[in-house]
């Protein structure tokens, strides 16, 4: 037979055996849970280094628009600036035109009275004849005194005027 203290010696390395199996137990337990916790550190450190990218990316497209935006304010400052050079340059037209037509309808005014006070009468007819032939250097004729041989005789002056 065992004797008490083989016996003792025999449960404590039982117990210790025992206790070795759970403590083995643990360390396979703790290192598969160790392993697990490296793979979702992992994973997490990649999902970081995505969202890290991705923030890269989306503060570059927001550098690029603000740029855009820049390019497009820039555009339209110039453009406003432009139209309203325009706009001056028109209305400045517009008033110069104004005021040539201002001046035509005064000096149209200023026709129709002198052709209203003109009376044709032979001794003027003659006199403008003359005048007219000595300017253009060409001979006097004889014609009636009436609208249509003014007009034929300014004509032929205009003509010789011009053959000249």
């Amino acid at each position: 037979m065992i004797s008490y203290s083989e016996f003792m010696m025999l449960t404590n390395m039982i117990l210790w055996a025992l206790q070795l199996r759970q403590s083995e137990e643990k360390v396979i337990s703790l290192s598969k849970e160790k392993e697990q916790l490296m793979k979702e550190r992992d994973a997490v450190f990649q999902e970081a280094h995505m969202w890290r990218i991705e923030l890269g990316k989306a503060r570059e497209q927001a550098v690029i628009q603000e740029a855009t935006i820049a390019r497009a304010e820039e555009k339209a400052r110039v453009s406003e600036a432009d139209a309203a050079a325009r706009i001056k340059e028109a209305a400045e037209k517009l008033h110069t035109v104004e005021k040539e037509k201002e001046e035509l309808l005064a000096l149209v005014a200023v026709l129709q009275s002198q052709v209203q006070r003109f009376v044709l009468t032979p001794a003027t007819y003659m006199q403008l004849k003359c005048v007219i032939c000595m300017e253009y250097s060409c001979t006097c004729y004889t014609v009636m005194a009436n609208d249509q041989s003014i007009n034929s005789l300014m004509q032929r002056a205009e003509q010789h005027k011009a053959s000249m």
